[in-house]
């Protein structure tokens, strides 16, 4: 069962805010670096990372990319390519077949004339491989076994006069059945993704087709997780703290429950929603570095905040949790991008709108009638104009908001503030006290402090990234 936009994302927020996420952003690479691939201090030969003097070796990447792709579709089709080439080269050998370097170049040079009519310009096959960081080489291969593919269709299919894509595939298709294909991962030696005629396909072959088909961003933050992990390690071990397979399955229960508790989600498989979010199976998952760096949030948190510094701690981060401030709003839709003009008022004239609107306000018209009336948001135009319900510290991350709700009593109305919609008119509606302290909020709490600490330790961490190096197969 897929889930809707929306509940994704409260799906997130739930892990989240329960301490099984450890932010909801994946791991960002480092921006300031002129390549996302290459950059930081020397990293030996053998490796991709260094993090404190910490190697991250290539086979340790390769694991990483094994789990992370192996259910993901990119992998299945970076298996799959995989698959065919060795399905292809059998029967080649089988039938003594060879396709020459004259073939592969004249199919070279047709695909190449194709694509620069197709795209109006200079640059060639060569030079978009190049830029894609791949190897002619290796195109030519995938060429020569493309047209392998098709020769032996041909053979095949003597009496089709055009041996199209469909009937090469429907080749592939019964020469697979007598490849005897074994994917099911309890049947593998160690290290391999598949066997073909009885022969590995390593997991190191599937790990550097799959990093062809990855986005080089994806590539980054997939190594800046990694290293996220070797940190959160390297912090638990100082403090005498360790991640147990008790803790993960503990804390994935612990998740599990959350979700099924929460009646947003009702109907709703937890397994599916890892799934559909991360392209894993939930037993992928646990084994993630993603739940493993939350883990280690947690139980450094606990050491960070012991219970004995709970209470302190909960009144010290109390905007965090309350008071529980509602807001109503009218928006009135503005802004100066010259490309919008004539689409959309000008920001004068939305501030004008709006300080007209806080007049009708301030005289006694009624709130909820000025939002049916003006407001310009159309996802609160019928529910009484609520913007939000949040605690102080989020309302901060809206400054010119804040500055005026942080001065309203209950029932009173201020503004305009301006952000990139426009003009907002608004009512301070509720105020809930700050609530007593939950196990959850410690919990949050506790995270919150491991996660600043760790972002500290980050940002002083001597580290240095050189994937490109492997970007080759």
């Amino acid at each position: 069962m897929f889930l809707k936009s929306s509940q994704i994302a409260l799906a997130l927020a739930l892990l989240c805010c329960t301490g099984t996420l450890m932010a909801q952003e994946e791991a960002a690479p480092d921006a300031s670096a002129a390549d996302p691939l290459k950059h930081g201090i020397d990293v030996s030969p053998a490796s991709v990372a260094i993090i404190n003097g910490q190697s991250i070796t290539w086979t340790d990447f390769i694991d990483t990319i094994t789990m992370r792709y192996r259910e993901h579709q990119l992998g299945t089709e970076a298996l799959d390519d995989l698959l065919r080439m060795r399905i292809v080269e059998k029967n080649m050998a089988d039938r003594k077949m060879e396709v020459t370097a004259s073939d592969v170049q004249s199919e070279f040079e047709k695909l190449d004339a194709q694509f620069r009519a197709a795209n109006k310009s200079d640059m060639g096959i060569a030079q978009l491989l190049k830029q894609r960081g791949q190897t002619e080489a290796a195109f030519r291969k995938r060429l020569q076994i493309q047209i392998a593919l098709k020769k032996m269709a041909e053979e095949d299919f003597t009496e089709v006069k055009n041996v199209d894509a469909t009937y090469q595939t429907q080749w592939l298709r019964s020469k697979t059945a007598a490849a005897k294909v074994e994917m099911a991962h309890a049947k593998l030696p160690k290290g391999v993704v598949a066997l073909v005629y009885g022969e590995p396909i390593t997991a190191e072959q599937f790990a550097r087709n799959v990093i062809l088909k990855v986005q080089e961003k994806d590539l980054s933050q997939l190594v800046s997780l990694v290293m996220h992990l070797h940190l959160a390690k390297q912090m638990c071990k100082s403090r005498g703290l360790s991640v147990t397979p008790e803790e993960i399955d503990a804390e994935y229960k612990r998740a599990k429950k959350a979700f099924g508790d929460n009646p947003k989600f009702e109907g709703i498989h937890f397994e599916d929603m890892i799934k559909q979010q991360t392209g894993m199976s939930p037993d992928l998952w646990k084994r993630s570095p993603n739940l493993h760096v939350a883990v280690a949030m947690t139980e450094l948190g606990a050491k960070l905040v012991p219970d004995s510094d709970v209470a302190a701690a909960y009144t010290r981060d109390a905007d965090w949790y309350g008071p529980i401030i509602e807001v109503k709003h009218v928006l009135v839709r503005g802004t100066d991008d010259a490309k919008l003009k004539g689409q959309y008022r000008s920001m004068d004239e939305a501030l004008k709108q709006a300080n007209e609107i806080l007049k009708k306000a301030k005289d006694g018209t009624g709130f909820d009638e000025l939002v049916k009336l003006f407001s310009d948001d159309t996802r609160t135009k019928f529910n009484g104009g609520v913007l939000a319900t949040w605690v102080p510290r989020r309302w901060q991350q809206h400054p010119a908001m804040w500055k005026i709700v942080k001065d309203l009593k209950v029932g009173e109305i201020g503004g305009p503030a301006p952000s990139s919609s426009g003009y907002h008119v608004l009512k301070l509606d509720k105020q809930l006290p700050v609530p007593p302290i939950t196990a959850d909020a410690i919990r949050d709490l506790r995270k919150r402090r491991a996660v600043l600490l760790f972002e500290e330790e980050w940002k002083k961490s001597s580290r240095g990234v050189n994937l490109r190096r492997f970007m080759n197969p």
